[in-house]
C-alpha cells in the first residue's frame, strides 16, 4: 500500500508539471501578443485558477517559473507584475515554448562564460590570444553568411573558453553546442531591420571581451562577457531592451 501512494504522489507530481507547463506556454504566449503586457498586473492566483481550470499549486509553479525566468516580478500585496515584454517579432522566429528554451540555454551560460572569461584573461597564452584575434576576424568577415556568422560566434566564445586553460570549460560549450547555435540563430534574426548597425554592436561587445582578456584584466574580462551574455537574453525577452540595443547601434 506504501507502495501504491507513492506511486500515486509521483504520478501527481508528473502531471502537475506537465500542467505548470502547458500554463506557462499560455501565459508566454499571452505576453508575446500582447494580451499581457509589461508594468500589468496578472489576474489573481483564483482568477487564473478558474480561467484554466487548473489547481493553484499548477499556477504557483507557473509563475515561479516566469519569474525565474524573468518575465514577471511579484509584489508584496500587490500580485505579480508582467516585466518583460518580449519583442513583437519574435514569434516569426520562435514559439513560445521556444523563448523558454533560449532563456535557459543563456542563463547557465552567464555563470560559465563569465569565470572562463576571467580565468582566460589571467592564464592566456600568446597562442591564446592569436586564437582570439583569428576568431574576431572570422566573425567579422561573415557578416553576409547567416550560418557562417552564428559558427563564427560559437567558435570565438570556444576560444575563449580554450584560453581558460581548464578543459572542461570547452567540453561543457561544445556539449550544448546545437542549442547555443540555435539561440545564437533567432536574436540576429529579430534584430534584421537594423542588421548592419547590430552587427556592429556585437563585434563591440566581444572586442571589449578580448581586449580585457589582452591586457589581464580578469575581472573586466568576467565583467563584460556577463554583459554581453545578459544583453542577449534581454534582447530576447525585453522589447524595451530591444529598442535600446537598435538606437545603441545607431549612434
Amino acid at each position: 500500500m506504501a507502495s501504491m501512494t507513492s506511486v500515486e504522489a509521483d504520478a501527481r507530481s508528473a502531471r502537475r508539471e506537465r500542467l505548470a507547463d502547458t500554463l506557462y506556454d499560455q501565459f508566454i504566449e499571452r505576453i508575446l501578443n500582447g494580451a499581457f503586457r509589461g508594468g500589468e498586473r496578472l489576474p489573481t492566483e483564483k482568477r487564473i485558477c478558474e480561467e484554466f481550470r487548473v489547481s493553484r499549486p499548477v499556477v504557483r509553479e507557473a509563475l515561479k517559473r516566469l519569474r525565474t525566468e524573468g518575465f514577471i516580478q511579484s509584489r508584496q500585496g500587490s500580485g505579480s507584475f508582467v516585466t518583460a515584454q518580449p519583442p513583437s517579432d519574435i514569434p516569426a522566429f520562435a514559439d513560445s515554448s521556444e523563448v523558454s528554451s533560449h532563456v535557459q540555454v543563456l542563463e547557465p551560460r552567464i555563470a560559465l562564460e563569465s569565470e572562463a572569461a576571467r580565468l582566460a584573461a589571467l592564464r592566456r597564452r600568446r597562442s591564446d590570444l592569436d586564437a582570439l584575434e583569428a576568431a574576431m576576424d572570422r566573425l567579422s568577415s561573415s557578416a553576409g553568411d547567416k550560418a557562417e556568422r552564428c559558427l563564427a560566434d560559437f567558435d570565438l566564445h570556444l576560444a575563449i573558453s580554450a584560453a581558460s586553460g581548464n578543459e572542461m570549460f570547452p567540453r561543457l560549450l561544445l556539449s550544448e553546442r546545437d542549442a547555443i547555435m540555435r539561440t545564437m540563430t533567432v536574436e540576429p534574426e529579430m534584430m534584421r531591420e537594423c542588421s548592419v548597425r547590430y552587427r556592429g554592436l556585437l563585434m563591440a561587445e566581444h572586442r571589449q571581451i578580448i581586449d580585457a582578456i589582452t591586457t589581464a584584466d580578469g575581472e573586466g574580462a568576467a565583467l563584460y562577457m556577463r554583459y554581453h551574455l545578459i544583453q542577449a537574453r534581454s534582447r530576447l525577452t525585453d522589447a524595451r531592451s530591444n529598442t535600446r540595443s537598435r538606437n545603441t547601434a545607431v549612434r
